[in-house]
């Protein structure tokens, strides 16, 4: 019989989103992902034994109409656990909540900590052997990560957060793909090589003219530009930028960012800013030097609707 992940509002059921297909899509998601941060063989597992719950009769039969709840996920993070151990442990934290968010690890009382989970009945999901070959999923041994010293809980947490939001994403944006009904406009962005050209364009109406004040302001700035661009060579680590206001810092640390990133063959520019009335500021700036659809700003202040001014795909394409 076919397993489904996900039924499709007005197709039918022989055109639903296959489970097997989604565990498959979703794994080389989460993989792809992960190898930013050497983890694509973890982020290939949580992908495909995610969802193997969704193998349940009781599932099935949910996708067809039933109105029991089911639970699917808890099977994933058991089987990963059973599988791999105290590795399998901290990933079993992704799986129990890639639907929840992720639970504590115990709890005194009853409730949906992982401790509670790993120790739930739920139901006989092995067909998921059917169709998924565990032995040709990997191995995993050893944590790709230095777990060391007074920070070591710290380290193992944020690890287990960066797969986690692998996981996630990777099973939203393929179950998207398949059961959406609507226009999808992610990705497509210009890579840095061209904003960094728009930008060297936009810096070019800053060039010297007839104020003589703001001649001498606007030197000084090219300098302190210059310094980041000349400090974008050095490897990554932690680079700190002290001019006083007025001195160009929005402008000058974007041109070490967008100079850095290239050089060393990163993917994007996070801006982390305290205060929303300073985000807001720099965000504008970085918009009208890279255009609107190339920042996405995200802060409380923010909405959609801001882009009312802009081409319809803008707005869409930035939510």
């Amino acid at each position: 019989m076919p397993y489904y992940a996900h039924s499709i509002e007005g197709k039918e059921e022989k055109d639903w989103h296959l489970l097997k297909e989604h565990l498959e899509n979703t794994a080389k998601k989460a993989s792809d992902f992960s190898k930013k941060f050497a983890s694509e063989e973890f982020g290939y597992i949580l992908g495909i034994l995610h969802d193997i719950g969704k193998y349940s009769v009781e599932f099935q039969n949910r996708l067809k109409g039933t109105r029991f709840y089911v639970d699917h996920s808890t099977a994933g993070a058991k089987e990963i656990f059973n599988l791999y151990g105290s590795i399998g442990k901290l990933l079993s934290y992704c799986i129990a909540g890639h639907h929840a968010g992720l639970a504590d690890g115990c709890s005194y009382s009853k409730d949906n900590s992982l401790e509670d989970r790993l120790k739930r009945q739920v139901y006989d999901y092995s067909a998921y052997k059917e169709e998924i070959d565990i032995s040709k999923i990997g191995k995993v041994n050893r944590l790709p990560i230095k777990v060391v010293g007074k920070y070591k809980g710290f380290t193992l947490a944020f690890f287990i957060r960066m797969l986690y939001s692998c996981l996630v994403d990777a099973d939203f944006l393929d179950t998207e793909s398949a059961v959406a009904e609507m226009r999808v406009l992610r990705g497509q962005y210009p890579g840095l090589i061209e904003l960094n050209q728009r930008f060297c364009k936009y810096m070019n109406k800053f060039s010297t003219g007839q104020d003589k004040i703001q001649d001498k302001i606007n030197i000084k700035r090219a300098e302190i530009r210059d310094q980041c661009i000349n400090a974008a060579e050095n490897k990554p680590g932690l680079f700190t930028l002290t001019v006083p206001t007025g001195g160009g810092k929005t402008l000058s640390s974007m041109a070490f960012a967008l100079n850095h990133s290239i050089r060393n063959g990163l993917d994007r520019i996070i801006y982390v800013i305290p205060y929303t009335s300073i985000i807001e500021q720099n965000a504008k700036i970085f918009k009208d030097a890279l255009g609107a659809y190339n920042v996405l700003e995200h802060h409380s202040n923010f909405q959609y609707e801001n882009f009312q001014n802009e081409p319809i795909d803008v707005e869409e394409k930035i939510r």
